[in-house]
């Protein structure tokens, strides 16, 4: 046998599973490893680890692909492919493509230094990868797994793909890293698909099809479940940073299905931002051609009515928004229809413009986060108009901002400044409206959307 590869060939057929198994095929091979007893098993794995040897030293890649493997060994002087002076540790590129594993299979504390390629392999018993470590991409695409699958407090540092793979057992990951991309597309779960305290950086399902899928307590930086399909989905304080509108709305309908209405607001919150994205894709073309885009594009209407939605409450998350416009808007009104005019604009403008170079200067010094809701500008505006009127009008801008903010009085036309129907006293009814109902809809976030 030639040391610069480990095929399945019949000398190694011979050597593995017996002098008549030079030819035979690989049912003949399993129907003879299933009568195996304990001598038979350590002399097939210490045979094994004699091969593994031999194309280490010449740091060759280890092809274990179409390999029939009994049950995995463990005793005081060996372990599996490892001796006890050994560390447990593929040095070089590994590759089980179709291989066959017969018994229990124990990859713990393994780490895999290159490249593992588990894919079309067919695994008939339980599974177990407990504090392994994937230092270079792996593939389990196509694999089967017969029987329960763990996957415990493993490191996956570069691209781990289980596409279409096949369980038909209870599966676990728990307390997993996906430091790269991780792939679960098309794969098929005949029982219940756990996740629960996984940290990812970028994990897709698209188009799998799952009967029972646990989500809980991950964080998922992006998290794609594009026409995946569960039947008895669960999902449970999970952080997602990312995903596809797709997949928020999916979140979205499962906590309204179950009545938790919070949780369901705060995904359509996420499933808007995601549209929002789409909507405004980021572009490096100067400021004249995305205003021409911008208006040029047939979903203009879509663009108008979200970013109304968005400013005005948050889409239902913030309750602060609505308040905060109509205390600006009843301000405005009233330092513009009063005699100072001018004066309440000018001072209003400068007063805005000092407090928030001092919000910039504190953000700055003292290294705080950047706030990307508009709800601090609109605070300090609005600030700005009522300490401006309050100097300018003095008692009577108390009067004049309470008829103009009260709903039933502003709709019956009975406050100083609209007695008559005019535009100006049409459109802040009509804005002031809008509001209250936002208003409405956000106070009730925790009740139903």
């Amino acid at each position: 046998m030639s040391t610069n590869t480990l095929s399945f060939s019949s000398e190694v057929k011979g050597k593995l599973y017996g002098k008549d198994f030079h030819d035979a095929s690989t049912y003949e091979i399993i129907e003879e490893v299933k009568k195996w007893g304990t001598l038979q098993l350590s002399v097939f794995w210490e045979n094994l680890r004699t091969l593994k040897s031999e194309l280490s030293s010449n740091e060759i890649e280890l092809n274990f692909s179409n390999f029939v493997f009994p049950t995995f060994e463990r005793s005081e002087e060996t372990s599996n492919f490892w001796t006890a002076e050994e560390k447990f540790t593929f040095e070089q590129e590994v590759n089980f493509s179709k291989a066959y594993f017969m018994g229990e299979v124990n990859f713990s504390n393994v780490i895999f230094k290159e490249n593992a390629n588990f894919s079309k392999a067919k695994f008939k018993d339980d599974v177990k990868f407990y504090h392994s470590t994937f230092e270079k991409e792996l593939s389990f695409e196509k694999v089967q797994f017969k029987e329960e699958v763990d996957f415990y407090y493993s490191t996956f540092l570069d691209k781990a793909s289980f596409d279409e793979a096949t369980f038909q057992a209870k599966t676990v990951f728990h307390q997993i890293k996906f430091e790269k991309k991780a792939s679960f597309s098309l794969v098929s779960s005949k029982y219940r698909l756990t996740f629960f305290d996984c940290v990812a950086k970028k994990i897709n399902f698209k188009y799998s099809r799952i009967e029972n899928a646990y989500f809980i307590n991950n964080n998922f930086e992006y998290l794609n479940l594009h026409g995946v399909a569960i039947q008895n989905p669960f999902f449970s304080d999970n952080d997602i940073s990312e995903a596809e509108r797709e997949t928020f709305a999916y979140m979205k309908n499962f906590f309204d299905k179950r009545n938790d209405y919070i949780s369901a607001n705060y995904y359509y919150a996420k499933e808007m931002r995601s549209y929002q994205k789409k909507l405004f894709p980021k572009s490096k073309e100067n400021i004249i051609k995305k205003i021409y885009h911008w208006f040029n594009k047939p979903n203009l209407g879509d663009k108008l009515v979200f970013g109304f939605s968005k400013l005005a409450s948050n889409f239902g998350q913030n309750i602060f928004l609505p308040i905060f416009w109509i205390l600006f808007a009843g301000t405005l009104f009233v330092g513009l229809k009063g005699e100072h005019r001018q004066e309440f604009v000018l001072f209003s403008i400068m007063l805005t413009l000092i407090l928030s170079s001092f919000s910039y200067l504190f953000v700055k010094i003292f290294k705080k986060q950047k706030r990307e809701d508009v709800v601090w500008l609109l605070a300090q505006a609005t600030f700005s108009f009522i300490a401006i009127g309050l100097y300018l009008y003095h008692g009577s801008f108390i009067s004049d901002f309470a008829k103009v903010i009260n709903p039933m009085q502003i709709l019956r036309g009975n406050n100083t400044y609209c007695q008559d129907i005019e535009l100006s006293c049409l459109l802040l009814r009509v804005f002031i409206a809008t509001m209250v109902y936002h208003f409405i809809i956000a106070s009730k976030r925790g009740v139903k959307r």
